[in-house]
């Protein structure tokens, strides 16, 4: 396809406009304002980045950018938004987030900055409900504990500024389900390839009302190793989840109870 180019920014009128690849967007190079995603036009061999990907999201991190030469520094705003970009990549790596989730947090990072979502919030809360949010937005969940050790805050605070970053930026994530953080655990834990599909399988089949979902997932990965014969312990899920080894027993025996119950309809 052809590629075109917005003929004024929005903000100032200018009709000097760069694209900047590694946020997939827009920028005015006169204000520096961050055009979004309607506004954007397609470029010429780079295709739209959908919401909906599959798990095969989770395999490598991205290069990392240099954003003071992708954005124009020109005020202490613009300034946090380099740092903020910054600071989503660092995490991202931390986490073991993939390039094209990464990429996405950059646009979410760069739409909270134009619509003064950070305004007055901590970065760090931010950029940390961002990779949340993204790693949401497929199969790939990653839990909020592990993010919180990343970024050095608390799970709790993390599902808040979430919460705030879903609705006002109108991400459309719904409720968390067990089987999103199936995968982060898994690998995580660096456990056989099967584990992961067999787990999401026996979710699938047997639901489990209440509890915490990731509690449920780490208990789906339990059973599931022990029925294959993998060796893995309750700290172990314990550690990566954030839970109490307590907690994710007790969500182990409702599985199972689930589990039987069903079997014997």
């Amino acid at each position: 396809m052809t590629e075109t180019t917005p003929t004024a920014c929005p903000a100032c009128g200018s009709d000097s406009l760069s694209h900047r690849p590694a946020i997939e967007s827009w920028i005015c190079d006169d204000c520096s304002y961050v055009l979004s995603s309607d506004e954007q036009p397609q470029v010429a061999g780079q295709s739209s980045s959908p919401a909906n990907t599959t798990t095969a999201d989770t395999t490598s991190t991205a290069d990392r950018v240099d954003w003071e030469s992708q954005i124009a520094v020109t005020d202490t705003s613009e300034a946090n938004l380099v740092d903020a970009l910054t600071r989503t990549e660092t995490i991202a790596e931390k986490v073991s987030l993939s390039t094209e989730r990464t990429l996405r947090a950059g646009e979410v990072i760069a739409e909270a900055w134009q619509t003064n979502f950070m305004h007055g919030r901590s970065q760090e809360r931010t950029v940390a409900a961002v990779i949340y949010s993204v790693s949401r937005e497929v199969d790939t969940a990653i839990p909020p504990a592990q993010i919180a050790d990343a970024v050095a805050t608390d799970k709790a605070s993390i599902k808040q500024t979430f919460q705030k970053l879903n609705r006002e930026l109108e991400l459309d994530i719904g409720p968390p389900i067990p089987r999103e953080f199936v995968a982060a655990i898994s690998t995580n834990l660096e456990l056989p390839a099967n584990i992961e599909p067999t787990a999401k399988h026996l979710l699938q089949q047997h639901d489990v009302a209440g509890g915490n979902p990731v509690g449920i997932a780490a208990a789906a990965v339990y059973v599931t190793c022990e029925q294959s014969g993998v060796d893995i312990t309750l700290k172990e899920l314990a550690a990566v989840t954030g839970l109490t080894k307590e907690t994710i027993w007790r969500q182990k025996k409702a599985f199972v109870e689930a589990s039987s119950s069903d079997s014997s309809l």
